[in-house]
């Protein structure tokens, strides 16, 4: 292929993407697995046999002693910072993240991942958020390696999204000397509550996004969290408990004091608030509550 070529059409193809879905879609994952990833240099040459560095751990492929390497964290930024400005040109507005897995377990990847993004945001570029891969496959991440992992990142003042956490319920063995025993659906069930009750309650994590709804075709067999029939598993039911019955703010009613006012303390997120007044129409309001912001509303018929 000829040189310059394949930058120029990854270049296209972010602009394209980007701006072309800028009306829905606001959350891009930019650049996925720069610390595990060759560059496009070496991803194109005839040699190439796998875009990790890394001995495959699924198709068990060595990859030749050209491209066995660990990539410097300079070299990695140079086509990671270019593919953050592409997608910044097509939308400012966009949320953009740099996307690795293996922190949680792996410090050395950690690190790495760290360094990569304090090298970007040293040149400028327009990071706007950290992803965190959680596919641990049958490593049961220890709590105290999740929070420091969070703590560490938390340094690099940049929101925080669990990009793709799952969990296969299969019979294998439970690894990481953490837990013990078989993967079973309530160990499943344990451990997604476990990481979500983590993350949830870390103050740099602004999302989570669980990889695989049902069973049906997913990923790795039995990560979902209903079953391939459509049947909720006990993650299906923790979570809900966790989201539905401890996370959002339970309906209330309230009186305004003398000044026709009211406050409260609640989940971040939307709201709506009816205003009874007996015998006449009962408007309804929308508001979001948010980080970081006075959260003062004014509502007028």
């Amino acid at each position: 292929m000829p040189e310059g070529s394949v930058e120029t059409l990854i270049q296209a193809r972010v602009l394209n993407l980007v701006k072309g879905f800028a009306p829905w879609i606001q959350t891009w994952d930019v650049t996925n697995e720069a610390v595990n990833h060759i560059s496009w240099d070496e991803a194109t040459h005839p040699d190439f046999q796998s875009r990790y560095h890394e001995v495959s751990m699924w198709r068990g492929i060595e990859v030749s002693g050209a491209f066995k390497r660990e990539i410097p964290i300079p070299e990695a930024a140079d086509w990671v910072e270019k593919s953050f400005r592409w997608a910044y040109a097509a939308n400012p507005q966009a949320t953009l993240i740099v996307n690795d897995y293996n922190q949680e377990f792996e410090p050395n990847v950690r690190q790495r991942f760290f360094d990569l993004i304090r090298e970007l945001q040293r040149r400028g570029a327009p990071v706007s958020g950290i992803g965190l891969q959680m596919h641990p496959v049958n490593h049961w991440l220890h709590p105290r390696e999740i929070w420091d992992t969070l703590e560490l990142y938390a340094e690099l003042d940049c929101p925080i999204h669990i990009t793709e956490l799952h969990q296969p319920a299969w019979e294998q063995e439970i690894e990481g000397g953490f837990r013990k025993g078989t993967w079973t659906p309530e160990a499943q069930a344990e451990f997604i509550e476990q990481v979500y009750r983590q993350c949830f309650g870390h103050p740099s994590v602004v999302s989570i996004n669980y990889w695989g709804f049902s069973d049906r075709n997913i990923w790795i067999p039995g990560g979902g969290l209903i079953d391939a029939e459509y049947r909720p598993k006990p993650a299906f039911t923790t979570l809900k408990n966790l989201i539905k019955g401890e996370w959002m703010t339970a309906p209330f009613t309230i009186r305004t004091n003398e000044n026709g006012e009211i406050s409260f303390r609640g989940f971040y997120g939307q709201y709506e608030v009816t205003q009874n007044r007996p015998g006449r129409k009962h408007p309804t309001y929308s508001f979001r509550l948010s980080e970081k912001q006075e959260n003062v509303w004014t509502f007028m018929e």
